[in-house]
């Protein structure tokens, strides 16, 4: 082997590709193994609830009733061949419902926020704009773009935040 092939497959810039470091490119591929994405919360819909929980008082999702504050803090469990054995707690505290005992935990008794009004909408939507500190020129475009979402009877109250929160991302560049 001559010393110029030597340096002509060193410097190749194929050969030292990182997208080739495992062998065939797989750009472009579908997955072809049957996983399937699970999608996180939508940033929108979070922020929507975010900025309606500043008003409201959550709820249980289960039965409807007002939740506690936030007041105590759940023991973590590890399980064993001789039982579970409780070990320090989760970060976070628990809210409890005064009416049934249930605990705010999981999915059945999940925290959800009640319907508001229109001001409350209008005032959610206001502290979003002002937090994103949007130009006073797009004010009365957004104002419009928010009562079309609250008069549309697909949405409630929180969908029409939400899809409100999601056309100022985009058009934003967010």
């Amino acid at each position: 082997m001559s010393t110029t092939e030597t340096l002509a497959t060193v410097t190749d810039p194929d050969r030292h590709c990182r997208e080739d470091f495992w062998g065939e490119l797989d750009a472009g591929q579908d997955d072809t193994n049957g996983h399937d994405e699970i999608e996180g919360t939508d940033p929108a819909e979070y922020i929507a609830f975010q900025h309606i929980a500043e008003f409201v008082a959550p709820i249980c999702a289960k039965t409807g009733d007002e939740l506690s504050d936030p007041e105590f803090y759940l023991p973590k469990q590890h399980e064993t061949p001789h039982g579970y054995v409780e070990y320090r707690q989760h970060r976070h505290r628990r809210r409890w419902n005064p009416e049934t005992g249930y605990i705010n935990w999981g999915e059945s008794t999940s925290t959800g926020l009640p319907e508001v009004d229109y001001e409350t909408y209008r005032t959610a939507a206001a502290n979003y704009l002002s937090e994103r500190g949007i130009r006073l020129t797009h004010i009365e475009e957004y104002e419009q773009l928010l009562d079309r979402f609250w008069h549309d009877p697909q949405y409630n109250s929180h969908d029409a935040l939400a899809q409100f929160i999601r056309v100022v991302r985009e058009r934003e560049q967010d």
